[in-house]
């Protein structure tokens, strides 16, 4: 702990002296670079319309599709791992779990891919790895900190990652990336992107695959993880604003999650009529899989609409919605046993924000939610914002959420799994204070702070060996700084830190998350060269579930995880506009650690370095 409290001290004061040294030798012309670097970004996922970072009314982060290249990541988990609060537990290369702000089990964190759900609720998982989308597709990834339930619902328990896809004006053209390195590690795909009068359009397929890197367990285990994926998108433009769309996206998966599950499925179809402040979204997925050597099978079917308008008067602006949902579960073995269940959802959400002055931004919103086994829940999201300048601002959030127990919780999986469940389980709630800055200290500095306090109450404590119950109560505090740098017109680099502490009536005296993470990153462009360079440090913890499983229960015994430090490096060279060849690793000098529970009777795979060259090209 002393080292650790060394180390954090030094590379302090080293971003303060460089900060310093930077802003007081700063120039006083604005360059392109510096202009970019000043832009306000727009995003989505915070309030379901867009709107300039500086305004949402919970703490946002953005990943852009430059960042995603430059990071030399092969899955969405890895390029996450920069973000401050934000930790990923690897159980294998096709499995992690992410956490924002704690409770890094896949199931308290939403993820969405263009604001549609990828959440399972047989289980309460998102399965990232097996999002039908390829990197290359990415044009940003919004990342909301804090319950984001007011216009998500349960599954927005400790945050939200959507995942937003290039448009076809974006893509324009075709273009072919290919990867390949250790440990069988391979990663291809095509993205074809074209218009035809009003009527824009685009495809994409991909596969991707790599080699455990622990040996097979027992028999059921698999040694290699295989997805193949395609998409298809039809958008037609009714003028420059209002357009219709329509998208499928399938991925297959052959070997995954926890290296038990085979011929895994994932079906998206999505249609969207948008207007400027007017949209409808429907929206279906479907995961099949196999587990446990073909000698299971499970279905989960979601059916989703949703509305949303927003009105501006004055200094108001007013967004209002609608939701339904009905899921399907069927769980069968090859005895011809099956479990079936089914619920239903409902929801009305609004939210006011409204600009008092030039300096106040006040919002304050509610959700009202018809949940079939649990019935009538509420919740609400306000927060203040003060411009004190304007590349400066300071937010005070006060907000509440809840998660909704999984289907498996509420009615077992029959005489499949002879887990314990329980029909009468409550929903989990947290109430959460934030406050929070933002400011660029100079043309070439930004700096977002935050420090935030969650109360958790009726927590599920479920160890399959007995009937889960809402028992478990918590508090957490926690700490997020980070600093963005432009160094020169070639050079910028960030630095964040994290700090987090909870407490749980169940696992008294344990660490249940790290209590501190850094990050720093180095990024460099010369000429037709680019670099990337980046550093993770993570406290040890104790994992409490198999794998970061929560449908396999707690453990009766917190399993101690190590601290460990990777490094992760790119060197690209482009040589025209439309051709670019990189070198990539990951965990470079080979540091061999775990990053949730590798014992049991499933087990992590241990994670270990990882070389790829990759080439893309531009038609």
């Amino acid at each position: 702990m002393k080292r650790s409290t060394l180390i954090l001290g030094l590379i302090s004061f080293l971003i303060f002296t460089i900060s310093l040294e930077l802003w007081t030798q700063e120039s006083a012309q604005k360059g392109k670079e510096d202009i970019l670097f000043m832009e306000i970004p727009v995003v989505f996922a915070s309030s379901k319309r867009l709107q300039p970072i500086t305004e949402t009314a919970s703490s946002v982060e953005i990943v852009t599709a430059e960042e995603i290249k430059q990071s030399g990541a092969i899955s969405i988990a890895d390029v996450l791992r920069n973000v401050a609060g934000v930790q990923i537990r690897e159980a294998s290369v096709s499995s992690h779990a992410i956490g924002v702000r704690g409770f890094a089990d896949a199931q308290h964190v939403l993820i969405t891919l263009d604001g549609s759900s990828a959440y399972l609720h047989h289980v309460n998982h998102t399965y990232v790895d097996f999002i039908p989308v390829s990197l290359e597709e990415i044009e940003r990834i919004e990342i909301i900190k804090g319950p984001g339930a007011v216009f998500y619902g349960g599954s927005a328990f400790s945050g939200i990652i959507n995942i937003v896809t290039k448009t076809t004006r974006e893509i324009d053209g075709t273009h072919v990336n290919l990867a390949g390195g250790n440990w069988d590690t391979m990663r291809g795909n095509v993205i074809h992107g074209g218009s035809y009068n009003n009527l824009e359009y685009s495809l994409s397929v991909g596969h991707l695959g790599a080699k455990y890197m622990s040996p097979p367990r027992d028999f059921f285990m698999n040694t290699h993880s295989r997805m193949s994926y395609g998409a298809g998108r039809l958008t037609y433009r009714l003028d420059e604003q209002s357009s219709v769309s329509a998208e499928i996206r399938h991925s297959y998966t052959d070997d995954g999650i926890s290296r038990h599950c085979t011929n895994i499925k994932n079906t998206y179809v999505t249609l969207r009529y948008d207007q400027p402040n007017f949209w409808v979204r429907a929206f279906y997925n479907k995961q099949f899989k196999n587990a446990v050597s073909k000698t299971v099978s499970v279905d989960d079917d979601n059916y989703e609409l949703e509305i949303m308008r927003i009105f501006k008067w004055g200094k108001n602006i007013v967004s209002i919605g609608g939701f339904a949902k009905r899921v399907n579960f069927a769980c069968r073995n090859v005895a011809g046993d099956q479990n079936k269940s089914h619920i239903v959802n409902y929801a009305l959400k609004a939210e006011n924000e409204y600009h008092a002055t030039d300096q106040f931004i006040l919002t304050l919103g509610g959700r009202i939610e018809y949940y079939s086994e649990v019935e009538l829940v509420g919740l609400g999201r306000g927060s203040i914002i003060y411009k004190p300048a304007e590349n400066q601002r300071f937010r005070l959030t006060f907000s509440t959420g809840y998660y909704l127990p999984s289907l498996a919780q509420l009615y077992g999986w029959g005489d499949i799994f002879p887990f314990e469940f329980n029909p009468s389980l409550k929903e989990e709630k947290i109430t959460s204070y934030e406050l929070a800055y933002y400011g660029r200290l100079s043309k070439r500095i930004k700096l977002n702070t935050a420090i935030f306090y969650n109360d958790y109450k009726g927590l599920i404590h479920n160890d399959l060996s007995m009937t889960p119950t809402n028992d478990v109560d918590a508090y957490q505090r926690g700490l997020e700084f980070g600093f963005d740098f432009l160094f020169t017109d070639w050079l910028s680099g960030f630095a964040n830190y994290t700090y987090q502490s909870i407490r749980r009536s169940d696992f008294v005296g344990f660490e249940v998350d790290p209590q501190n993470m850094f990050n720093i990153g180095l990024q460099a462009k010369f000429a037709k060269w680019s670099s990337n360079l980046a550093f993770h440090h993570v406290d040890g913890y104790y994992e409490i579930y198999e794998v970061a499983n929560p449908a396999l229960g707690l453990l009766e015994t917190p399993q101690r995880v190590d601290p460990y430090a990777t490094v992760d490096v790119r060197i690209a060279y482009r040589s025209t506009d439309r051709f670019e060849v990189a070198l990539a690793a990951s965990n470079l000098l080979r540091n061999i650690h775990y990053e949730t529970n590798p014992t049991g009777w499933i087990g992590a795979d241990k994670v270990g370095r990882r070389i790829s060259v990759s080439m893309s090209y531009k038609f």
